[in-house]
């Protein structure tokens, strides 16, 4: 399912045919690449955006997948850590996700890097683009697919130049760039982007009219093929690839999701206190895109932007709600009396509620001082909340990283539970106050568990029962180290030592 602009989702109908092209399409392509597998696969995304697909493929192609905690995915210090312990092979990132992976050292822990990384969700940036060309130990590669033709449509290795590309068709999938007569455009030029092929969906279900206007019929493919309206502009290069230049509509991508600013417009249109709405994707002070609200108010009467948020949230997922809200007289509109989206001021980043309270402690010092360098915003006080000032998961990231290199030691998830720089460094001390707590060692007999009960109840005493696990231990392992960690880990344990 896929947003829509009236609020209501749409269902994509995808032929399990079309799955199959796709996992053909992997196979021979970038598992080919690095060597042909099995590769240790890690699935970091949510199974309701479309990209876990990947996961999915690749196990029922035969490699190995591992499902990463939601505690360990916002966390890229642990996700890079788990990265190395199981020795993972492949990652499926956004490009946003990958920005706050690189500095944890996904790509340069010695004892061990992916071989492949899969980018899509968003646009690549040049210098991204230009930083993972220059890897060679890993390769890497830009997808690009709406869901309507199965996820993934083209693809382009990052290897060379300093320009994102999106590459070429993967098999069975045609491409083609028309201008509004649906004719081709020549290389340079630019055009609405369309596809074809295998990998195209059914429809939208119980769409017609829906369907009829994105799914249109294929001019170029044989008789009775359909092609798919992406709403995407791009060009092709003169060696054949492909440019993508952004959207033809208004739609938007912020923090990986596909958004049509007029969902949100139609839900701020639903509260009565609202007279006029407008909605814009614009970069804050990082580079990064967020929604910004832009309200006329029925009453003239402001509301305030906590009021305006609990309102949509009980509407609207969390991403689709606005970072800010900037309350005008009226909307700007062009000489032909449509809205003049140029002509809106710059939003009002400073979503603080109330009075401003100073930091009073070192640790409410360090906490305000990296909430406002990463939310991009003048200055922060101890009962601002980060998500109303702009903050987002993956800001969270950003903000608990600088916040541990400045020696606080919380977690992302700890973000989530306390929202207040006063509430977030007080878990902070508690954390750091926590002795290491003394566990009682236990001695003498003990009750079977509840698996030890069960095993022999189905399969009896037994002279002896072996469990084994191979590893694959790092070159120069101290193997009289090993055996001292083992016989210490053993030794404080008696589980471990338990016999029947």
């Amino acid at each position: 399912y896929t947003s829509g602009s009236t609020g209501r989702p749409k269902g994509v109908t995808v032929p399990h045919r079309a799955l199959a092209h796709l996992l053909a399409a992997h196979r021979a392509g970038f598992v080919a690449d690095a060597g042909g597998g099995p590769l240790n696969v890690a699935l970091t995304a949510s199974l309701s955006f479309d990209t876990s697909l990947e996961g999915l493929l690749l196990l029922a192609d035969g490699h190995p997948l591992h499902l990463v905690d939601e505690t360990t995915r916002m966390d890229p210090a642990a996700l890079v850590e788990y990265v190395v312990r199981h020795r993972i092979d492949f990652l499926d990132l956004t490009p946003s996700y990958l920005r706050q992976l690189l500095p944890a050292g996904l790509l340069d822990d010695p004892r061990h890097r992916p071989r492949v990384l899969m980018l899509g969700g968003e646009a690549v940036t040049p210098r991204l683009w230009r930083e993972l060309a220059a890897r060679p130990g890993t390769a890497a590669y830009n997808y690009y697919g709406p869901t309507e033709c199965t996820v993934d449509a083209l693809a382009c290795r990052i290897d060379d130049g300093d320009r994102p590309l999106i590459g070429r068709p993967l098999p069975n999938v045609r491409a083609y760039v028309l201008d509004g007569r649906l004719q081709p455009v020549p290389p340079g030029v630019s055009g609405e982007l369309h596809l074809a092929g295998e990998q195209v969906a059914r429809g939208y279900a119980g769409r017609p009219g829906l369907t009829a206007a994105r799914f249109t019929a294929d001019p170029y493919g044989p008789p009775g093929t359909r092609m798919y309206r992406t709403g995407d502009l791009a060009r092709w290069t003169a060696d054949g690839r492909l440019e993508y230049l952004g959207r033809a509509d208004d739609q938007v991508k912020v923090r990986g999701h596909r958004i049509e600013p007029g969902e949100v417009e139609a839900a701020l249109l639903d509260l009565p206190e609202v007279a006029e709405a407008a909605v814009l994707a614009v970069p804050d002070a990082h580079g990064h895109h967020r929604l910004a609200a832009y309200l006329v108010f029925a009453d003239g009467a402001a509301r305030p932007a906590a009021e305006l948020r609990a309102a949509l949230r009980r509407v609207l997922p969390d991403h689709l709600v606005p970072s800010s809200f900037t309350v005008l007289d009226a909307l700007p509109l062009s000489t032909s009396g449509k809205l003049d989206r140029r002509a809106l001021p710059a939003p009002e980043v400073d979503g603080r509620e109330g009075e401003f309270v100073a930091p009073r402690t070192p640790e409410e010092e360090v906490l305000a001082a990296v909430w406002a360098e990463v939310l991009g915003v003048p200055r922060v006080g101890v009962t601002d909340n980060f998500f109303e000032l702009g903050g987002d998961s993956i800001l969270s990231i950003q903000a608990v990283s600088r916040a541990r290199a400045a020696g606080l030691r919380i977690g992302s998830q700890d973000v989530f539970r306390h929202q207040t720089v006063a509430d977030l460094a007080a878990a902070a001390l508690a954390t750091e106050a926590q002795a290491p707590v003394e566990r009682p060692r236990a001695e003498g007999p003990a009750p079977l568990t509840p698996v030890q009960e069960w095993f022999f109840a189905a399969h009896g005493p037994l002279r002896h029962f072996t469990m084994s696990m191979l590893l694959d231990l790092p070159y120069g392992l101290d193997e009289a180290a090993l055996d001292r960690a083992l016989t210490a880990l053993v030794a404080a344990h008696p589980a471990l030592r338990t016999r029947f």
